[in-house]
């Protein structure tokens, strides 16, 4: 649950992005990962885990607030946002 709630949390950013005409798979996160946990319903501690998982995983590529993301296809798969 946790997991899902994240990647669908980066999905909406990068749509957000895309949509003002912004890369879709590069962005600079405006909230902290404290931030981020207390939108999300989570602890500051779950959301560095999940960061470094989904790092590990060869999803995203973090450099502070910097994201990349690497597999988006991957990313929406897990959310179930086909397409």
């Amino acid at each position: 649950m946790e997991k899902e709630r994240q990647k669908a949390c980066s999905g909406y950013q990068a749509d957000r992005y895309r949509r003002r005409g912004y890369s879709s798979t590069e962005f600079v996160l405006r909230m902290t990962r404290e931030e981020i946990g207390s939108h999300l319903g989570l602890k500051l501690e779950t959301v560095s885990r999940l960061f470094s998982r989904f790092h590990e995983e060869g999803l995203i590529q973090v450099q502070g607030r910097a994201v990349k993301l690497l597999d988006t296809a991957a990313l929406k798969e897990l959310v179930g946002q086909h397409g």
